[in-house]
């Protein structure tokens, strides 16, 4: 801390009259946090030293410092720190402030960053905020204790301000809220010259995969234009440029309602708050963690920020049911024109609007029409017999010849691709090609964020196939069967389906068919093995399966996340949503919301549900809600009625990775087999 004159120190003496506990109750003792103040170079040195000798030495008989002011440690410290001489104090909430004179370094500070300057010197470093206790008691420490000077104060909610106080030119160097009854830091700022310098320091956070906590912005009071990230030990760091001067002799307090002039989205009331402030999940859906396993990541956001802000991405995560729920249902306020996958959204992917699922209503209607008479419980019913011939077909082999297979490669992938290909009017035979190619437009590599070239190879090949099969179709309507036919005989408002348009459908019928279902099975498997009580009672009761299918859905979720943009501004879960930035809904997460499943990380093959998000919800529920519901319980179906127990392998089970669909792409079972012939009607 900058001061023009260190004159008023002395009054340090009378002070802290008791050398150990200052008048306002605050102990002199060592504290974990520790923050920087400088004094000015124009001090009295031979006064300031004396004082603070004269102080350091008194402090050293006080309790519970002795070990931070003997001879030799503080002689080590005055080194380490460059300076002549130095003391330290806390405040009313345990910060330790060190006062000191001398700096005994030559030359100035040199950015290993190529930062060429910072705004500092007779400034200050730039400034702090702190979240207190007591507001009243740290405002009389710093202003009645430190000498500080009150500059505004800023309204950020009902009952809460930020008190801005300075000590130098500068607008403010330290800035006190309270939100509780906790002390943290929230934040320490460094202006830079100049807005590229910002730039350049945006761009090297996120290149290092900072989380960036609020986005560009200017603030209203001090004008400073900046972005906020998180550092590695929790609290934020503010970088900008800009900031404003203040003139002592003509400044007059004031106040703002407000923080911001634009931008800063994600610097909120909310995110001052004691759970905002502490909360220490960090949820990129595209890190590691995310795509591989999240859900201890999503539990903790259901916990602690149900409606989490992700300011690198300046988009929301959606954790809870409730809020997830309200997004699907309100297609008035959410779009998903920009893509309903994260990397649309969060990348800027680009997104398609050749198919149903990336339509708002009333097209999506119009389209959605052309499909829905195969996809309704009465065309499961009338799909049954052709499920359950084709999951025959492979189990049958299976249960014969081994006593060990991969559940998902072996049996479920190859059931739901051939299934789906039947349905959609693809030749079956290319079914297990397709299947493989789609698989591989999904696959991520460890650190992989977004589409690569072998993904878009793959999609690429799947499209080019499946447009070559509407063109070739077209020529010779013998060939096209199925949801096929169907499309290049549609006609919506007049116009004709390009082929383009056609082959987009199949290609979403065919993901959605042959790469979510068999997750679904892997999953029961999984968890039915995990459970021998429900495992027994299924392998006794067929009829269970379809529950036991259901809750699996329900618990893994394969569908990850789907995205939705906001169309205005609109509240959800208490948080307002811009116009224009995205959702994400986190299917997975919403699933296992104990607020609207009990225990709801508990598999339970007995759970019946009121309301449910397993196919989703509104506007872009699922199409093929039946048919896979169909799919999925006949696959388990004729799974336990030809084994009379089965273990998984868990050592042997995966994950696949991913930001959109995930689930177990290996299931290794080993089974016993029934010692009767076993009916399949």
């Amino acid at each position: 801390m900058h001061g023009p004159s260190c004159a008023g120190w002395g009054r340090q003496r009378w002070i802290y009259g008791e050398w150990g506990t200052s008048a306002l109750g605050c102990p002199i003792r060592p504290s974990g946090r520790r923050l920087l103040h400088q004094s000015s170079a124009s001090c009295r040195r031979r006064h300031h030293r004396h004082r603070t000798k004269r102080f350091s030495s008194r402090v050293t008989s006080a309790s519970g410092v002795s070990h931070c002011t003997a001879p030799r440690k503080q002689a080590e410290e005055i080194e380490a720190r460059g300076v002549r001489d130095f003391v330290h104090l806390c405040d009313p909430s345990g910060v330790r402030i060190e006062l000191y004179w001398g700096p005994t370094t030559d030359g100035g500070f040199v950015s290993p960053a190529g930062v060429p300057q910072f705004v500092a010197g007779e400034l200050g470093f730039g400034h702090y905020v702190l979240l207190v206790p007591d507001l009243d008691e740290a405002m009389a420490f710093y202003r009645d204790v430190l000498g500080m000077k009150l500059t505004d104060y800023v309204i950020i909610g009902p009952g809460m301000s930020v008190q801005f106080l300075r000590c130098t030119a500068r607008h403010h160097s330290v800035a006190l809220t309270a939100v509780g009854p906790i002390s943290a830091l929230h934040h320490v700022a460094f202006e830079v010259t100049d807005i590229d310098q910002v730039g350049y320091a945006l761009e090297r956070a996120t290149r290092a995969g900072c989380p960036i906590t609020a986005t560009l912005g200017r603030h209203k009071n001090d004008r400073m234009l900046s972005f906020y990230m998180r550092s590695p030990a929790g609290f934020e760091i503010e970088i900008g440029c800009g900031g404003r001067l203040i003139d002592d002799s003509t400044w007059v307090v004031s106040h703002l309602a407000g923080g911001d002039e634009w931008g800063h989205h994600g610097l909120t009331a909310d995110s001052m708050s004691p759970a905002g402030a502490l909360m220490a999940v960090d949820y990129d859906p595209l890190s590691e963690e995310a795509m591989t396993d999240p859900h201890a990541l999503y539990a903790q956001l259901r916990a602690e920020d149900p409606v989490h802000y992700m300011a690198h991405y300046d988009a929301w995560a959606l954790a809870s049911f409730a809020a997830v729920w309200q997004v699907c249902s309100d297609t008035s306020s959410f779009s998903v024109s920009r893509g309903p996958t994260p990397n649309q959204i969060l990348l800027g992917e680009p997104a398609s609007d050749l198919t149903f699922a990336g339509l708002d209503p009333p097209q999506h209607r119009l389209r959605r029409r052309v499909l829905a008479p195969y996809y309704t419980r009465e065309a499961a019913d009338r799909d049954n017999a052709a499920i359950r011939a084709i999951a025959c077909s492979v189990i049958e082999p299976l249960v014969r010849d081994r006593t060990r297979f991969d559940a998902y490669a072996d049996y479920a992938h190859v059931v739901a691709g051939r299934f789906a290909a039947t349905k959609a009017g693809v030749p079956v035979a290319d079914a297990d090609w397709l299947r493989e190619q789609i698989a591989a437009s999904f696959h991520r590599e460890p650190g992989q964020r977004g589409t690569s070239e072998a993904n878009m190879a793959a999609a690429i090949a799947v499209f080019t196939y499946l447009h070559d099969l509407v063109v070739a179709s077209r020529h010779d309507r013998q060939r096209a069967t199925g949801v096929l036919a169907s499309l290049l005989d549609a006609v919506i408002e007049g116009v004709p389906l390009t082929d383009e348009q056609v082959a987009a459908e199949l290609h979403t019928l065919m993901v959605t068919g042959s790469d979510t279902t068999e997750f679904g099975l892997a999953a029961a498997l999984y968890h039915l093995a995990r459970d021998p009580q429900q495992r027994t009672a299924v392998i006794a009761d067929p009829a269970l399966c379809i529950w036991a299918f259901a809750e699996a859905l329900r618990l893994d979720h394969p569908t990850d996340i789907l995205c939705r943009s906001a169309r205005r501004d609109v509240e959800v879960g208490g948080r307002l949503i811009r116009q224009g930035q995205g959702l994400l809904l986190l299917w997975a997460s919403a699933n296992r919301d104990d607020a609207e499943y009990p225990d709801a990380t508990r598999f339970d093959v007995h759970r019946r549900y009121e309301r449910s998000l397993i196919f989703g919800h509104g506007q872009h529920k699922c199409i093929g809600e039946h048919i896979g519901l169909r799919m999925g319980a006949v696959m388990l179906e004729e799974f336990v009625l030809r084994v009379a127990m089965f273990e998984v392998d868990f050592a042997g089970v995966q994950r696949r990775r991913g930001e959109f669909l995930k689930g177990f792409n290996r299931m290794p079972v080993d089974v016993v087999i029934r010692d009767r012939t076993v009916s399949t009607s």
